[in-house]
């Protein structure tokens, strides 16, 4: 019975804690905002400079073409034979999956990952501390292929060296992505 008044009194402790105290914890992934980045990555930094970033654990960087002279980079991770695409953590309990980065002119242009549609909250309390407030926000709604109606969410995040793009769900239901662009 001990045990039971116990998690009982947890489980409301969690439920009052405002959304803003647990948007304010420490995350270990950091959005970067002089220059504008992700975790190490800035955009404007080169090719050489974004190699020298050591990658998540038990990856490997690899980069490709692109159109128009980009390349795009990502990193994968092999487990025997199976290689998968990388992780990083965010915002506690869930995972920046499959970072993508962009390089035009020679120069990072872009960077793209996807993450759980469960890591709105603090994701957006993220970019907002980091970036201020959004400078446009778009909800919408519409049919999917099931024949259910899906809200979408498009927030934006505007500044004179780059823009911010969280778009929920993104192109599969149970995903988002973020995108930060330079101008």
């Amino acid at each position: 019975m001990r045990m039971i008044a116990a998690a009982t009194a947890m489980a409301m402790a969690v439920a009052a804690t405002p959304l803003a105290a647990i948007a304010a914890q420490p995350l270990p992934v950091r959005f970067s905002d002089r220059p504008m980045g992700f975790d190490g990555a800035w955009l404007g930094m080169s090719l050489a400079q974004w190699r020298a970033i050591p990658p998540p654990p038990q990856a490997r960087s690899r980069c490709q073409a692109a159109a128009g002279g980009a390349a795009s980079c990502d990193y994968d991770t092999r487990y025997g034979t199976v290689v998968l695409p990388a992780a990083y953590d965010l915002a506690g309990a869930y995972l920046a999956r499959d970072p993508h980065y962009l390089f035009r002119s020679g120069a990072l242009a872009e960077i793209r990952f996807r993450t759980s549609i469960d890591a709105y909250d603090p994701v957006t309390a993220m970019l907002t501390r980091r970036f201020g407030p959004a400078t446009r926000l778009v909800r919408s709604q519409g049919p999917t292929p099931y024949g259910f109606i899906q809200h979408k969410v498009v927030a934006t995040w505007t500044r004179p060296d780059g823009v911010v793009t969280l778009t929920d769900p993104s192109g599969r239901p149970d995903q988002m992505e973020i995108r930060l662009a330079r101008r």
